[in-house]
């Protein structure tokens, strides 16, 4: 019996206090609890602002029209209008290169396809087997009898990306 009292008399003197106990030592309960927490950044711990990437490079052209450079989600690439990030450029009537620069990129899975609108209409033209205009990709895949497939081009952001070459044609 009078381990019993020991056992629950040392119980008694631990008194649960926010997320831990403290020992009972003259300190009321009430003003424990009131005191605030003291707590640590988590170094792993995502901050408010995401990181944000730049990709930059240069476009090689042949013909007349205006080079686009379009930066696509998933869900955006099967498409040929307007990508999350865009950047057209007006050329001259000669061949040449042409810089690009999209800024304020998320880190995520993307593709990156270029094509020079030669008739002007703002879209990537296309036909059966695939694009109708001259047209690059960042990752190298020119299929044949169909258009590029995502899964086939993708890549993911994780950091800037400069002096990419892309020559459409």
């Amino acid at each position: 019996m009078r381990w019993q009292g020991l056992a629950i008399a040392a119980a008694l003197c631990w008194l649960p206090v926010g997320n831990g106990f403290v020992a009972d030592e003259g300190v009321d309960p009430q003003d424990a609890a009131a005191a605030p927490a003291e707590t640590t950044a988590d170094p792993a711990a995502p901050t408010d602002t995401p990181a944000t990437f730049t990709i930059s490079g240069q476009v090689k052209y042949k013909k007349t029209g205006p080079v686009d450079v379009r930066l696509c989600t998933e869900a955006e690439f099967p498409g040929t209008g307007t990508c999350s990030f865009t950047a057209r450029m007006e050329i001259g009537s000669s061949p040449g290169t042409v810089p690009f620069e999209l800024k304020g990129v998320p880190a995520g899975v993307y593709a990156l396809r270029a094509f020079q609108d030669t008739n002007g209409n703002g879209d990537m033209d296309v036909g059966m087997f695939g694009p109708k205009e001259p047209w690059d990709l960042y990752l190298p895949h020119r299929p044949k009898f169909h258009a590029p497939r995502f899964k086939d081009v993708k890549f993911e952001l994780k950091g800037d990306l400069v002096d990419l070459a892309l020559d459409v044609r």
